[in-house]
């Protein structure tokens, strides 16, 4: 009985993460272009500041001000 608990348990937070992945992407998704495309080579990619300010010719201040923009407005999304 334990283990079919436990793997009720288990299947639920999969589709729960499953849920809240989706829900994240479609977020993502509705972000203006300038913001997704900031937010993804930073936050998703894993490039810092620096190098995600050369790839879109913008200054390291406009990157850090972008992502800050796209996770407050995820959050507000995702509320």
């Amino acid at each position: 009985r334990g283990v079919v608990q436990a793997e009720s348990r288990s299947g639920r937070t999969r589709a729960q993460e499953d849920s809240r992945r989706t829900a994240l992407w479609h977020a993502i998704d509705r972000l203006p272009g300038k913001l997704r495309i900031t937010l993804v080579l930073a936050s998703i990619e894993g490039y810092d500041v620096r190098a995600v300010g050369a790839l879109l010719g913008i200054p390291e201040g406009t990157v850090k001000s972008r992502l800050s923009l796209a996770r407050q407005r995820l959050r507000e999304m995702l509320r």
